[in-house]
């Protein structure tokens, strides 16, 4: 640990005090954030938060974030950007669908088929495949920007969805859901957190960021 790390590490709570405001996706808050935002506000009972659910990605400087948390792979001038997690997604749809409409055995098969879309990560789908990256138009049948919804219409056999893995591994374990195309998987986000660089050293900000990256390096529930 280099010396401005280890005095980071070695203010007390009483030193450590300000307001965060910060962004996440629902579905990330909701799974992952209470636990860790209860136990960093009991050890620093000076800061004060406020949580800002959004499923899109966010600008952290231009909309007035302190941590901008998300899985989509965008950057922007002037922000850190700070890996906390994995986030594996898989494709699958429910045996009532591939009843009615067949199992793809290649991404190219998937243009005659319905999909479940988050809407924020666009109708052009890529899959690795072991000499390229595969882009597929895919066409939506139902695009939403909640998780759960999409969850739900993929169990009800609306069409395929590309859900977290953690999300989808239940229903997966249940028969519920089948994997799909598990030889041309999805390329793999990551959850990050956005800090703009030029509050990337306050103490609050610091300190949430280190206990952010210990609780994802901790918990299975995002990163597998």
């Amino acid at each position: 640990m280099d010396g401005s790390r280890r005095a980071r590490s070695e203010l007390s709570s009483a030193e450590i005090e300000g307001h965060l405001r910060i962004k996440s996706p629902t579905t990330i808050a909701i799974v992952s954030l209470g636990e860790v935002l209860t136990n960093f506000q009991l050890a620093q009972p000076r800061v004060s938060i406020e949580l800002v659910m959004l499923d899109r990605s966010v600008n952290p400087v231009e909309e007035g974030f302190d941590i901008a948390i998300g899985a989509l792979p965008t950057s922007y001038p002037g922000v850190i950007d700070e890996p906390l997690s994995a986030y594996p997604r898989v494709l699958c749809a429910a045996p009532a669908y591939l009843a009615r409409y067949g199992e793809p055995s290649h991404p190219r098969d998937l243009v005659q088929h319905d999909f479940l879309t988050f809407a924020t990560t666009g109708l052009s789908w890529g899959f690795e495949s072991r000499r390229r990256l595969i882009n597929i138009e895919i066409k939506a049948r139902l695009s939403a920007n909640d998780s759960q919804l999409l969850l739900r219409a993929a169990l009800a056999g609306m069409g395929i969805a590309r859900l977290a893995a953690h999300i989808v591994r239940p229903a997966m374990s249940s028969g519920q859901l089948v994997r799909i195309l598990p030889d041309y998987p999805v390329p793999e986000f990551w959850i990050k957190a956005l800090v703009p660089r030029n509050g990337a050293e306050r103490p609050a900000v610091r300190s949430l960021i280190e206990a952010l990256m210990a609780h994802f390096a901790l918990s299975p529930t995002v990163a597998s």
